[in-house]
């Protein structure tokens, strides 16, 4: 089994972010706490779903969240 390097991780987390839709952007940057708490929630979620199925050594159930 191939070991995730670092480069893997950090193209696939770029990746995530240069994909991340305008209204996700606009989230993170707001002044509003709940409004900023979702988006970091969902771009969290959207990374790690990223690294579960771009190298299938990290398993899903073992990556905890902290969902609000």
């Amino acid at each position: 089994m191939d070991r995730f390097s670092p480069d893997k991780a950090e193209q696939a987390i770029t990746g995530v972010i240069d994909g991340m839709p305008s209204w996700l952007r606009h989230d993170l940057a707001s002044d509003k706490l709940e409004l900023r708490q979702r988006a970091q929630d969902t771009l969290a979620a959207q990374i790690v779903d990223r690294l579960a199925t771009s190298h299938p050594v990290i398993d899903r159930s073992q990556i905890g969240l902290p969902i609000r």
